[in-house]
């Protein structure tokens, strides 16, 4: 009975693995399951290196032991749907957040249709910055170039208050040497009293681990090492549409489900995260948006 409950589980496993993989809305795209532009991530983070990337501009810092913040994943806004951006300007606004920060996929396919009305939508009701990790729908209908020019750079970080914050680039399931190298710089270098990493693809999976995980081992095991040793706190990513928590080595990995109001089987109810920094203390919550 074990074995053939092994070899369904198993079998079940490969025959949604392309739903991980993808992790979209509107069904699987040509090309890459993971991928479906023609950028690499190589060539991305010397495009954030060389300056070609929107810059960030950060609000003023009023007190720096004392802000919130609010985080959330997987968006994938469309124009021909529905979307929580009013509901996130509200509520930004009632928890006198100083920005909102997301692990990815704006977009459900990087289209230049979506994106426009993406940026619409924010303009009309987000009264603060909106700053974002690069996910794989992101790349899609080739939105690289879109992204970086619109929304921001892939690999970047900032210090805000007493507070670290890191983007990386993981949209194509892999990190690079040069960007590995960078992020170990970047880590050794701050000494702020709490760190964020935004990723899209995460470095656990829960019980069950899926191919939603960055995919070369030895690149996921030297970033959690790296994580580990330079004492960061937060890995906040997504991709997986689902809510996972877990503490590994004192740091704190949250998958954060999705924003997106779009019923699909193996999504979460649409919610964000909102965090509070005080002084030495940490501390978040989940809120799911209203129907």
């Amino acid at each position: 009975m074990r074995k053939f409950i092994s070899v369904f589980a198993i079998f079940s496993l490969v025959l949604i693995s392309p739903l991980f993989f993808s992790c979209g809305e509107g069904g699987l795209e040509p090309g890459d399951l993971l991928t479906s532009g023609n950028s690499d991530v190589d060539a991305r983070f010397q495009d954030c290196k060389d300056g070609k990337a929107k810059p960030i501009s950060l609000p003023s810092v009023i007190d720096p032991e004392h802000f919130s913040f609010l985080w959330l994943t997987d968006m994938h806004i469309r124009s021909d749907r529905e979307d929580n951006f009013d509901q996130l300007g509200n509520y930004s606004n009632e928890l006198g957040a100083s920005f909102i920060l997301t692990s990815g996929d704006l977009t459900d396919d990087g289209s230049g249709d979506n994106l426009d009305y993406l940026l619409s939508q924010e303009e009309t009701y987000l009264n603060v910055p909106l700053y974002s990790a690069l996910g794989n729908h992101d790349l899609y209908s080739n939105g690289w170039e879109r992204f970086r020019d619109n929304i921001g750079p892939s690999v970047t970080s900032f210090v805000y208050g007493n507070s670290f914050f890191m983007f990386i680039d993981s949209a194509s399931c892999k990190i690079g040497n040069d960007q590995m190298d960078w992020i170990e710089d970047q880590l050794r270098n701050d000494n702020s009293t709490h760190k964020f990493v935004l990723s899209h693809i995460c470095l656990y999976d829960g019980d069950l681990e899926t191919p939603t995980i960055l995919c070369d081992p030895d690149e996921r095991l030297r970033l959690l090492a790296l994580i580990d040793k330079y004492n960061v706190d937060y890995f906040l990513c997504g991709h997986k549409h689902w809510v996972e928590e877990d503490e590994v080595d004192g740091v704190h990995h949250i998958m954060g489900g999705t924003g997106s109001p779009w019923k699909r089987p193996y999504n979460s109810k649409p919610l964000f995260w909102y965090f509070q920094v005080n002084g030495g203390d940490v501390e978040y919550s989940k809120i799911h948006f209203e129907d």
